[in-house]
């Protein structure tokens, strides 16, 4: 008994959930025009006590169709509209369509499905009918575009734009717009528009979209291809300029192709006191008293430059260096020279006595007043004067100071002065004594030379090798 219940149960479920929705449109078939937007509701009613989800799709799809929702979910007993959303543009050509609303619950597996035909007809609106590219298609080529705009329909459109993009095979695109305020009916509007295509245009195909719109919406496309060469194309310019001393000149080279330009050549006169004074990019080759510079390769985009100069300021810089140098031979060679040396060369110690010698020249050339020589001595040495021409002698908290006045010096005369140090102690090896110094005037300048500084005492090394002969 209980087996048969349960049975009589499944059996009354099966039963209820076999139909458990339903669906219906308002019309088995629709008209829309091209351009149109137009929603056909589709009502799926639910029967079940319990919410009820749904998959919906198309058979035989249009890309001009849509659903509002394509999973929708119904609530228990309830009905639920869904639009199905026809928009055909104006590239549709009119014809009837047939599509299949298919409708299946998820829920239960239910499926279910509605024919619809749909018919297209023409309607009011505009298209852009025809179009053409002509004129010259390589870089910085002048194209004319050519466009026809018709107004199929009925009444009269206004507020169209005419968009029209050129896409090329790498770069950025261009782009123009053209207004139209008003279109009768079965009118045609003619708009034409002359570009210019830039350098270095890469060559291949290039994409013209033209999209007509109304009111904001596109209405109408229009595509179109034309080609680009591969041509080199190269520019020539000269360029003549002035430097300080001289004047240049540069040859340009750019290539506004879209091809590598090769053997790009220069040529320029070239003689005379031009040859002598010629300066910068050594020419390819000399025909005569022709220059020629010779470009292998230019890429698109790319400029290439010779430049030379005529600068006479080599022969300006040789002349001012030669008038330094004399003045210089004239101010500082040919003047007083003084040189100090030590005439003995033996160990620094208390024991032994040096000489000190000034050898003093005038080698400017002329004769000279008043000459002040002046020395001066560590305070470590006595200083010894046994004859000659006595210096004036004077002490400071670092030095001895001896200080000889010369009257005046003949063209070429020299003088001589000695003096006697000893050490008041012993040094091993060497040490450098002070510059000597001559003051006098020459010409209204007051000029004043050094002399050299020079070592007194031996060399370390030596009395290490003297050590080691008398050590054998």
């Amino acid at each position: 008994m209980l087996k048969k219940a349960l049975f009589v149960i499944l059996i009354l479920l099966l039963a209820s959930t076999a139909f458990a929705f339903d669906v219906s449109v308002p019309s088995d078939s629709v008209f829309v025009r091209r351009g149109d937007i137009k929603e056909v509701p589709i009502e799926i009613t639910n029967d079940l006590t319990t919410k009820n989800y749904f998959t919906m799709g198309i058979t035989d799809v249009k890309p001009w169709t849509s659903f509002d929702t394509t999973q929708p979910v119904v609530d228990p007993n309830s009905i639920k509209t869904i639009k199905l959303i026809i928009n055909p543009n104006t590239d549709v050509s009119p014809a009837t369509f047939k599509i299949i609303i298919d409708i299946t619950s998820t829920t239960t597996g239910e499926r279910k499905t509605k024919d619809l035909i749909i018919i297209v007809t023409k309607g009011d609106g505009a298209e852009i009918k025809s179009a053409s590219i002509t004129g010259d298609l390589i870089p910085t080529g002048s194209i004319d575009i050519a466009l026809s705009v018709n107004n199929y329909g009925t009444i009269t459109l206004q507020d169209l734009t005419l968009n029209v993009t050129i896409i090329p095979p790498e770069g950025d695109a261009m782009e123009f717009s053209e207004n139209i305020e008003k279109l009768d009916p079965s009118l045609t509007v003619e708009i034409q528009k002359n570009l210019k295509l830039p350098e270095a245009a890469p060559a291949g195909n290039y994409n013209v979209v033209s999209r007509l719109y109304h009111q904001g919406r596109e209405i109408s496309v229009n595509q179109q291809v034309f080609r680009v060469a591969e041509r080199p194309m190269v520019e020539e310019l000269e360029e003549t300029f002035w430097i300080f001393l001289g004047y240049g000149k540069t040859f340009k080279a750019r290539n506004i192709g879209n091809a590598v330009a090769t053997d790009v050549v220069f040529t320029e006169k070239m003689g005379g006191i031009s040859l002598i004074f010629y300066s910068g990019e050594q020419p390819t080759s000399k025909i005569g008293d022709t220059f020629e510079w010779k470009i292998t390769s230019i890429m698109p985009g790319e400029e290439a430059r010779v430049t030379y100069y005529i600068n006479f300021l080599p022969v300006i810089a040789i002349i001012i260096i030669a008038v330094v140098l004399i003045w210089y031979y004239l101010v500082y060679i040919r003047t007083i020279k003084i040189e100090k040396y030590v005439m003995e060369e033996k160990t620094i110690s208390i024991e032994h006595e040096f000489t000190v010698r000034l050898d003093i020249k005038n080698a400017s050339g002329r004769e000279l007043n008043d000459i002040t020589v002046k020395d001066s001595v560590s305070p470590i040495f006595k200083v010894r004067i046994p004859h000659g021409f006595m210096p004036e002698k004077s002490k400071s908290a670092n030095s001895k100071n001896l200080v000889w006045k010369i009257k005046h010096m003949n063209k070429d005369e020299e003088r001589i002065f000695t003096y006697k140090v000893i050490p008041g102690l012993g040094v091993h090896g060497q040490m450098e004594l002070s510059k000597a110094s001559a003051e006098f005037k020459q010409g209204r300048m007051k000029k004043k030379v050094y002399s050299n500084a020079p070592m007194m005492g031996e060399p370390v090394l030596e009395e290490k090798k003297k050590q080691k002969t008398s050590w054998k």
